[in-house]
């Protein structure tokens, strides 16, 4: 009635990739006890969620610790149990959530974290804690992770558009997205860094050497450049590289360096085989030619297709490339 500009929180989804052992689950829990108690919220109903109870109490457990620990500060503001912090006066609460999107229902909630967004294999609880929060002026959505492997789930969904608004910055740059209401940050290596190179470790861990060893780094990165088989979990949860399944049958570094292709003048001179693996459905549908050259290298072309309905499932990245 006065007339004068009500403040409100500026974002209302955030975004946060970064690798293991980067106080991610401690920053969030910051957060959370921050939208619990100091966010002059009535009521303000507060969860951390993921797809098991015990990993979403891990950011609740950091957020109980820090009460415990700070008793002349925040000890004051909060009370807590084993199931939840709790704020009388505000009558406002601070509780984990497993991933049962059929239990989730009926919420009011202020803010919630989503934490390892990439282990959600669909997006249930991400599509139900967001319509909860649509009677609350300033709530917040904030999802945590590390690279996965599923490109075509919400986690990697989110990081799509997180990179498009990142480059919104931009307006020149294709793709771009302005959406002031969505915080996005990524720390992860660029398209050409070797990640065994020492030098760009940082970039995916922020915290090297104050809450993540260097030691202990060095120890995974040898052990990843000597076995193939741990070269997946190492890119994921160390360099928070994406990959695209959780086991790795060969070394991709490698494969990407056999991108050459002879020229087709050329391959018509060698002899040549087709494969082709038909879809039954809604899969993939694969054709594929290879060319031996007299040298004994050989050289292939692939082909793949989706049917059109497909596409809407997959993420926008996904369906862009195959779209081309």
């Amino acid at each position: 009635g006065s007339g004068r500009p009500v403040m409100v929180r500026r974002f209302r989804t955030a975004y946060n990739e970064v690798a293991r052992k980067n106080a991610k689950s401690t920053l969030s829990s910051g957060v959370g006890l921050y939208m619990t108690g100091a966010d002059s919220e009535g009521g303000a109903e507060v969860y951390s969620a993921a797809t098991t109870r015990d990993q979403a109490r891990i950011v609740f457990e950091d957020a109980k610790n820090m009460v415990k620990k700070a008793k002349p500060t925040l000890g004051k503001l909060f009370e807590f149990n084993k199931l939840a912090i709790y704020q009388e006066q505000t009558a406002s609460k601070f509780e984990p959530l497993s991933s049962d999107a059929n239990n989730l229902d009926g919420l009011n909630i202020h803010c919630a974290i989503i934490d390892e967004l990439h282990a959600h294999k669909t997006r249930d609880v991400w599509d139900v804690l967001e319509t909860a929060t649509g009677a609350r002026l300033q709530s917040l959505l904030f999802g945590i992770t590390t690279a996965g492997f599923n490109k075509e789930g919400i986690c990697y969904e989110q990081r799509d558009y997180a990179i498009k608004v990142l480059r919104g910055y931009n307006s020149d740059v294709e793709g771009a997205v302005k959406d002031d209401t969505y915080f996005a940050i990524i720390f992860t290596l660029d398209k050409d860094d070797d990640p065994f190179d020492e030098t760009v470790w940082q970039k995916a861990n922020p915290g090297l050497g104050i809450c993540k060893r260097w030691d202990d780094l060095r120890r995974l990165a040898k052990k990843a450049k000597e076995q193939v088989s741990a070269r997946v979990n190492f890119f994921t949860k160390h360099m928070n590289i994406w990959v695209t399944a959780e086991s790795a049958w060969m070394d991709m570094m490698k494969w990407e360096k056999c991108e050459y292709i002879a020229p087709r003048h050329e391959l018509k001179t060698y002899p040549m085989w087709a494969g082709v693996d038909l879809a039954h459905k809604i899969d993939i549908c694969a054709a594929v030619k290879l060319w031996r050259a007299d040298n004994g290298h050989a050289h292939a072309d692939f082909k793949f297709w989706l049917p059109e309905g497909r596409l809407e499932k997959c993420s926008a990245q996904m369906a862009q490339m195959y779209r081309k």
